[in-house]
């Protein structure tokens, strides 16, 4: 039995009334906890969450179906599963979604994210860094560690004074766009980019293209070596 369960379990045995909100928070953590589909109301009627439920269990069971993105509705069986930010299950999978991610413009995978999506991801990261197929970055405002694919055709080399001296400029406090002007540039405005379902986040599983796979895995068996 989780803690979570054993929190809920406290605030019934205490009285406390338990929001919609704060049920659906124990769904999302009950199914990736367990990691495999599991029975909306057979999980619910072991919540001992009392009368309490009879009065929202309309608006949770919506809430899952249409507003949740934690978690995928089966209306077969009427199971939920825990979703994953990224669709990935392996190393392979890996390095195809960073290759996408880098071909699409879309920025970086936050590896803390990551980690939802199958347990060995952080090994599989480390190992990919080290053999050169990836890097990172952390971010100090956030703390998170941003992951990019890397692109070995695109390496050079700079002479080390002038990384020193790049790393000494300040840039806290200034008015990039002011500076930019001052200057006689136009500042580009960077439009938030929505991720595809054919990369991330996407509802369900997909089948991969087999094409793609071996040559992502002979890619890989390539680089390890």
């Amino acid at each position: 039995m989780s803690s979570d369960y054993n929190a809920f379990l406290s605030k019934r045995a205490k009285k406390v009334t338990i929001t919609v909100g704060e049920a659906l928070e124990f769904l999302i953590k009950e199914a990736k906890s367990l990691r495999k589909p599991i029975s909306f109301a057979e999980t619910l009627a072991k919540s001992n969450f009392g009368t309490q439920k009879k009065a929202w269990r309309g608006e949770l069971l919506d809430m899952v179906k249409v507003n949740c993105e934690k978690l995928d509705w089966n209306d077969d069986d009427e199971t939920i599963e825990f979703r994953p930010k990224y669709n990935v299950s392996d190393k392979e999978e890996l390095v195809t979604l960073l290759q996408k991610f880098n071909e699409k413009g879309l920025g970086a995978i936050i590896e803390n994210e990551l980690e939802e999506s199958y347990s060995k991801a952080v090994d599989d990261v480390a190992e990919l860094e080290e053999a050169g197929l990836l890097y990172s970055i952390k971010n100090p405002a956030t703390r998170q560690t941003l992951l990019f694919f890397r692109r070995t055709d695109l390496d050079t080399t700079m002479d080390e004074e002038i990384v020193q001296r790049w790393r000494q400029v300040g840039m806290k406090g200034v008015d990039i766009k002011k500076e930019l002007l001052a200057a006689n540039k136009n500042p580009v405005r960077v439009e938030k980019i929505k991720i595809e379902e054919d990369i991330g986040n996407a509802k369900g599983k997909r089948r991969r293209n087999k094409k793609d796979r071996q040559g992502t895995r002979q890619f890989l068996e390539k680089m390890l070596k």
